[in-house]
């Protein structure tokens, strides 16, 4: 293992750390001044801070900045969700939701065209560019979004009635949780170690290694989009309940992920039949947000940033274990020793889908109106985000 690979798998582990401190905590800043400003404040948070980290590379100030950073993109997660509880029709909420996997469709940008800036014009100024580019969003998001909905802001009761009791003692809440600890640990895996693994064992070039950065994101997001449409489609149409739409979607992102990846480890040889293989699992995990992060907004509507929240934070832990193991993976090159890693993710990917299977829901939780306390009748109008674009 390389000092290199030592510093980088130091700088995500800070990253973990900041996503797993977060979630949990901004779901409650959120339910108190509004999702709408928490999410551009995480956005903003994660993002800026990049203009200082040519001044810290590879120091402990470096280190600093990336669990701060973590700390504000994790802050973004459950503001994501009660926005799209707030903005977007039952209906429609999954195709919404599977908008998340933007983050891999930035991944992609980034490995295509911040390869290139930093060949012309070094590595300092994709730091620049990231910094500049947020802070533009940040003010567009501030002039036309927080701004244009601060007169109609719905009044939220959420961070006076949670009932933390009934939420912690939920099973499909933990269902969703666990769920989400295989799908972002299949992720680590698929994203840290298999270009690693490719390289390491087979020598695979460096020019492939590079197409494998960006190119399996791209799928990622386009199945993920693909799979919203088709599940608010047949939720709709009244085909399968909630539920067993969710549990299906949940079956797509960790079954035959995690039989793609067991298989990965015993390719033989030919370095493209397991770059085939990563780039077919990646897509597959397209289907987590039409599953498990859709269910997190079913089961409780007015709660949906917190129970997203509890989500996240128990799936960073997910994270940090992956990353742990593709570490130790990187002390050799052994066939073996990866077919460890690549087996120990597909155990997780089958335990989890399969609780979320067995006890997994996507009906609205009792706990979701306190006391039985039935929200006051509101106007028929068109949804936040119609209100928006006009």
């Amino acid at each position: 293992m390389t000092r290199t690979d030592r510093t980088e798998s130091i700088l995500r582990e800070a990253f973990m750390w900041g996503t797993l401190m977060s979630p949990l905590a901004a779901s409650r800043v959120a339910a108190r001044v509004g999702a709408e400003r928490l999410f551009g404040a995480g956005v903003l948070g994660a993002g800026v801070p990049a203009i200082m980290v040519p001044a810290s590379w590879l120091t402990g100030y470096h280190v600093f900045i990336r669990l701060i950073q973590g700390v504000f993109m994790g802050a973004t997660w459950p503001a994501a969700h009660m926005l799209a509880v707030t903005w977007i029709k039952p209906k429609h909420l999954s195709g919404f939701v599977s908008l998340y996997t933007a983050v891999n469709l930035g991944y992609a940008i980034v490995g295509i065209l911040g390869t290139l800036l930093v060949k012309q014009m070094g590595r300092d100024w994709l730091s620049y560019l990231i910094a500049s580019t947020t802070f533009l969003w940040y003010f567009l998001w501030w002039r036309f979004v927080e701004e244009s909905l601060q007169p109609n802001r719905p009044k939220r009761d959420e961070h006076k009635n949670l009932p933390w009791r009934r939420l912690l003692a939920s099973k499909p809440a933990w269902c969703c949780g666990i769920a989400v600890i295989g799908s972002q640990w299949a992720d680590a895996t698929l994203m840290l170690g298999v270009t690693k693994y490719l390289k390491l064992v087979y020598g695979f070039s460096i020019g492939y290694e590079d197409v494998l950065q960006y190119m399996p994101h791209i799928g990622h997001f386009v199945a993920a989009i693909g799979f919203g449409i088709v599940v608010d489609h047949v939720r709709g149409s009244g085909l399968i309940s909630t539920t067993t739409a969710r549990k299906f979607f949940v079956y797509l992102s960790h079954f035959p992920p995690a039989a793609l990846m067991f298989v990965l480890g015993y390719t033989g040889c030919d370095p493209l039949a397991p770059a085939a293989l990563y780039i077919a699992a990646l897509v597959m995990t397209g289907a987590t947000p039409a599953g498990v992060y859709s269910s997190a907004a079913d089961i409780a509507p007015n709660f949906a940033g917190t129970v997203f929240g509890l989500c996240q934070t128990v799936g960073a832990a997910g994270l940090l274990a992956a990353n742990y193991v593709v570490f130790e993976g990187l002390h050799g090159s052994f066939a073996g020793w990866w077919r460890l890693i690549f087996g120990t993710s597909s155990v997780v990917l089958l335990f989890t889908g399969g609780y979320f299977m067995m006890m997994g829901s996507g009906s609205i939780q009792d706990w979701n109106a306190p006391g039985n306390v039935q929200p006051e009748p509101e106007p028929e109008e068109p949804s936040r985000l119609e209100s928006v674009l006009e």
